[in-house]
């Protein structure tokens, strides 16, 4: 079966040499602080009789069944589907997150925000994130999606430190309307 559907002189060596290729897979965490964390996803793997069996390393068992009691986001994907840009999907996870969470307001730092959006290295003026990711992603989300969002900035001094993002439902929004 397995020949047929993928082209293979010898399907054994093909498995063999993919349970080979399984042992090498690792996932990278990204890095916060100049540090990389790079965790092996399988301490063994063996072809035995036309099967691949593998098992998960501690660390990744371990984050696994931690994402069972973690939960998972809920989001509306029809909407989803509307957005247009990648930083307000990202927004749009993160704000469906707190809501689970029944947080109504949440303060996040510009640092831990840039990380969360992947523009780190991007946009490192304020003045450019608030341009050219906040606000677009902002207005994309209120217009075309089941949350109303609105942030404050929050400052120490004169510079801008954080930002305080408020969530609510909203009551105007049509599941099925076409944009």
């Amino acid at each position: 079966e397995y020949g047929s559907t993928y082209d293979e002189s010898n399907p054994r060596q093909s498995l063999q040499r993919a349970a080979k290729l399984l042992r090498g897979r690792y996932v990278q965490f990204h890095p916060r602080a100049g540090v990389v964390d790079e965790i092996n996803w399988f301490d063994g793997v063996r072809y035995e009789k036309g099967k691949i069996r593998f098992r998960f390393t501690t660390s990744i068992t371990t984050r696994l069944k931690g994402m069972q009691n973690f939960g998972f986001t809920e989001s509306n994907l029809l909407g989803v589907k509307k957005l247009t840009s990648i930083h307000s999907v990202r927004f749009y996870e993160l704000m469906c997150r707190w809501k689970n969470w029944h947080k109504l307001t949440k303060t996040i730092g510009l640092d831990d925000l840039r990380f969360a959006m992947n523009c780190v290295e991007v946009h490192k003026r304020t003045a450019d994130l608030r341009r050219y990711v906040i606000d677009p992603a902002m207005k994309e989300i209120n217009s075309k999606i089941d949350l109303k969002v609105s942030y404050t900035t929050v400052k120490q001094g004169r510079t801008i430190t954080a930002l305080e993002f408020t969530i609510k439902e909203n009551d105007q929004f049509e599941l099925f309307t076409e944009s």
